[in-house]
């Protein structure tokens, strides 16, 4: 399955039109980027090349293989430049200096959100006039929505604040808009859509998640592809954002009890690079010929290290982020994870490891399974699963639970385990369960906003800040917590002009 995979890869070109990456406007991506069935064959079977499509739109650098993660990590407290960014390489993300004409790459992560989204909407719309088995149509279109409600999802945690502020202020109950199929596709051009609610943005991921379960092909086990566990465990993270705590369990449970399990303590540094290890459910799949070496995340974050561990004048990487003093402070000596500190750029190569002028903020949480810099990303892991299970219970309240499953994941890092936890000590150590395990993923600066905590960068930070979600929205950063909508995307769409991210500057006209 894997051979068919790559190859399929490689007859994308003659199958179906992928724009090239820019910013153009929301309007010029309909309906241009749409599939038609005339670009199709009849047999259900060369449906697959058009799908896998859509993966690769997916897991493009400009989505999930570089910039959600980078995007999510660099907005909080954990992770920063090691000196300023001539580049501009999440420059503006990281320092919190989005405008709605300059904005980082928001641009980009619309763009190809909203390409996938058409994409699987002319896809969908394509599926009847297949010829094949009922059930092979509908695991195809089971991925097919569960792609899109997965590029739905990212643009909610991107550009949009998480629903318990939408509930309390309407000034941030915007969602995003909602084009649900390929005759909507079209009908953008005269008809541009507006921001959705942020409740109803969430309903509709929900729907898609629900309606995609009963349809996939549940014998499925390739981790590349579309999963009935990676839809459970999707769905569980869409109720934990929308604090359906017993839905969010329910769910976690469900992708628990498909399979896999946590890798042994003194397996992790062996396995964790793996692709496909035990704690894999659904992970973006790239090998040489993918060419995003040089827009990975590994090259972003760290230079290639020699047979000594050491940086020296063959290595590559941009290396240009490292770990704060409070990421670093929070794993205990005996966590199999402090392992994957190594030495940073700022290093002096004279120096001794360990000894003066040594450092190791470094975080080799990607290193390569073909090179150094060629790497799976991973969307959703079992740690991922029983971490949602903890949360869900410390909120239920079923603090007995809630620390069993929290233990799942520490005990398999560090080989001891959390004793007499309960109510608001749990949570927080849930909450820093999370940034540990979740490093480099994408889910901090989210994270702290939907669990309503404050936080302040340490000394560490070359660009240190301070947000509170409730207190502090007043401040002058807050609202670059999220991206703004791009300049170009209200000059292309006139309908979403007045409908800025608070804080932003309103629409002043076209550059």
């Amino acid at each position: 399955m894997k051979t068919i995979y790559r190859n399929t890869k490689k007859l994308l070109i003659a199958l179906v039109i992928i724009l090239s990456a820019g910013c153009e406007g929301f309007l010029d991506r309909y309906p241009d980027n749409a599939l038609t069935t005339e670009q199709m064959y009849s047999d259900i079977e060369y449906a697959q090349a058009p799908l896998t499509a859509l993966y690769d739109l997916l897991s493009d650098s400009y989505l999930l293989g570089r910039n959600v993660p980078l995007r999510g990590s660099l907005k909080g407290t954990d992770f920063f430049h090691f000196v300023p960014n001539p580049n501009l390489r999440f420059d503006q993300e990281y320092k919190y200096t989005e405008i709605a004409s300059d904005a980082g790459y928001a641009g980009y992560l619309w763009n190809y959100c909203y390409r996938t989204i058409a994409n699987s909407n002319s896809f969908l719309a394509s599926l009847p006039n297949y010829d094949g088995e009922e059930v092979k149509v509908n695991d195809f279109k089971a991925q097919a929505m569960t792609i899109k409600a997965i590029a739905y999802l990212e643009l909610l945690r991107a550009f949009c604040y998480p629903l318990w502020m939408g509930n309390d202020d309407e000034a941030y109950s915007m969602g995003v808009p909602l084009i649900k199929t390929a005759e909507e596709n079209s009908d953008a051009i005269n008809n541009p859509p507006t921001r959705e609610s942020l409740q109803d943005s969430y309903d509709y991921v929900i729907e898609l998640l629900t309606e995609a379960l009963p349809l996939i092909d549940k014998t499925r086990s390739e981790k590349y592809y579309i999963t009935e566990q990676a839809i459970h465990a999707i769905l569980a993270n869409v109720y934990l954002y929308t604090e359906q705590w017993g839905l969010a369990k329910d769910e976690a449970l469900m992708a628990e009890s498909i399979g896999g399990s946590m890798i042994p303590k003194t397996q992790f540094i062996n396995n964790m690079t793996q692709r496909f290890n035990d704690e894999s459910v659904f992970e973006m799949y790239y090998d040489a010929n993918d060419n995003l070496e040089l827009g990975s995340i590994a090259y972003y974050a760290f230079k290639t290290l020699n047979a000594l561990g050491r940086i020296d004048a063959s290595s590559t990487g941009y290396g240009e982020y490292g770990a704060s003093d409070a990421f670093i402070n929070l794993f205990s000596t005996n966590d199999i994870r402090t392992q994957l500190f190594k030495e940073d750029k700022t290093s002096l190569l004279g120096s001794v490891p360990g000894g003066p002028g040594y450092s190791a903020r470094a975080y080799h949480k990607y290193i390569g399974i073909e090179t150094e810099v060629i790497h799976d990303v991973p969307y959703v892991r079992l740690p991922h699963v029983l971490l949602v299970a903890a949360e869900a219970y410390s909120e239920i309240p079923d603090n007995g639970n809630a620390l069993i499953y929290l233990n799942k994941v520490f005990s398999a890092r560090t080989d001891s385990s959390l004793t007499g936890l309960s109510g608001q000590e749990l949570k927080t150590a849930i909450f820093n369960e999370r940034r540990r395990e979740y490093a480099l993923e994408g889910h901090e600066i989210f994270d702290y906003l939907r669990k309503k905590r404050a936080f302040s960068r340490d000394g560490s930070h070359p660009a240190p800040l301070s947000i509170d979600p409730v207190n502090g929205r007043q401040s002058e950063h807050f609202h670059q917590v999220v991206y703004p909508i791009p300049q170009t995307e209200m000059d292309a769409n006139p309908n979403i002009r007045d409908q800025q991210n608070p804080g932003y500057a309103t629409y002043q006209g076209s550059r």
